[in-house]
């Protein structure tokens, strides 16, 4: 893919990235970022993922790829997935 990304945002879209059509919830997300923490991470734990993902998604989309949630219909969670996009010049 040839994206420099933190070890952070690569655990996320890796994690994204083998999630394949089901996608993976964000409360997996926390788990697979902090995972090393015994504590489950930060109290902002998902809004810290929120801006990884943001992050992250600045470094795909140049290069045809984006991390996004699908709707899940209302009030159900919103598994995110990796697509391709158009990349932009």
């Amino acid at each position: 893919m040839g994206v420099k990304l933190t070890p952070r945002e690569k655990r996320i879209a890796d994690a994204v990235r083998r999630s394949g059509d089901g996608g993976i919830f964000i409360d997996d997300l926390v788990d697979v970022v902090y995972a090393d923490h015994p504590d489950g991470g930060p109290l902002t734990a998902k809004t810290c993922i929120y801006v990884l993902i943001h992050n992250a998604n600045k470094k795909l989309v140049p290069k045809g790829f984006v991390i996004r949630s699908e709707h899940g219909g209302p009030g159900a969670p919103k598994p995110y997935l990796f697509r391709r996009v158009a990349a932009c010049a």
